[in-house]
């Protein structure tokens, strides 16, 4: 059971009273924040840009909490990405301009950033009932233990493939039809092309201007690939602390905690 759940699905206490009466049972005073000045804002895919929460999504109204708290993360009804309040993308209620969002201003309000707008906001707090509370609680848990299991499974994939060493041959790898792409021009050969047909593109590809043109498209897409993982990296990180806090923030529950939130 729980007494208080801090500011993670709402910043609501529960404080039970005392049985006065010789009942066991006693009722829950919740004492939750006002939502003055507070809107739903527009939340957004990373990746095809459809705004999150629609009624075709068959989210109810309280999911809202949880996306901006950082307790869960929801899959696009569209292209079936998955993303959290990290990832996603935030737009102003009032003039639908994008901005940075952090799980510790649910309970803020904020300014939009735009200088035609400057409206000041908070973030609404739907109602939720103890009994989708509970589920929610316990999915997340369940939902973190799944996605540190991924996490360690990869990073143990990478450390193996580093002590294995990490160079590779591209070009050995196009002849082989593994890869599509020229790795010097980036063309692209389909799969009826023979390895000879290869071979002799290799010899012919010399033309540097689109040597420069395909490495900078490689880069540009690795820098793409690394802000990726580091958004799914910070997302992980949150979605582990705040189900660390709605769990009741205990001693013997700091494994869901990165190594970072550790030392800070």
């Amino acid at each position: 059971a729980y007494e208080m759940l801090r500011s993670l699905v709402g910043s609501e206490m529960c404080i039970r009273d005392s049985p006065t009466d010789g009942h066991q049972d006693s009722k829950a005073k919740k004492l939750a924040r006002s939502n003055q000045g507070c809107v739903v804002t527009v939340v957004k895919c990373p990746r095809c840009k459809v705004r999150w929460g629609q009624q075709v999504d068959g989210t109810p109204e309280y999911f809202y909490n949880f996306l901006m708290t950082g307790l869960k993360t929801y899959c696009c009804s569209t292209c079936l990405f998955e993303f959290g309040c990290m990832s996603a993308i935030h737009c102003c209620h009032f003039c639908g301009r994008e901005f940075e969002y952090s799980p510790a201003d649910f309970h803020r309000k904020i300014e939009c950033g735009y200088s035609r707008c400057g409206k000041v906001f908070g973030f609404f707090e739907h109602h939720i009932s103890d009994r989708a509370l509970k589920d929610c609680i316990a999915e997340a848990k369940s939902d973190f233990e799944k996605l540190t299991r991924q996490r360690e499974a990869k990073q143990r994939r990478a450390a193996s493939q580093a002590k294995r060493g990490s160079a590779v041959d591209h070009e050995q790898v196009f002849l082989l039809g593994l890869e599509d792409g020229c790795p010097r021009c980036g063309e692209l050969f389909g799969g009826r092309d023979s390895e000879e047909e290869k071979r002799e593109h290799l010899r012919s590809c010399t033309d540097g201007t689109k040597h420069k043109a395909h490495a900078a498209t490689k880069r540009k897409l690795e820098q793409k690939q690394t802000q990726r993982e580091e958004a799914e990296g910070l997302q992980a990180d949150n979605q582990g602390r705040a189900t660390w806090e709605v769990l009741g923030g205990r001693t013997d529950q700091l494994w869901i905690l990165s190594d970072t939130q550790l030392q800070a």
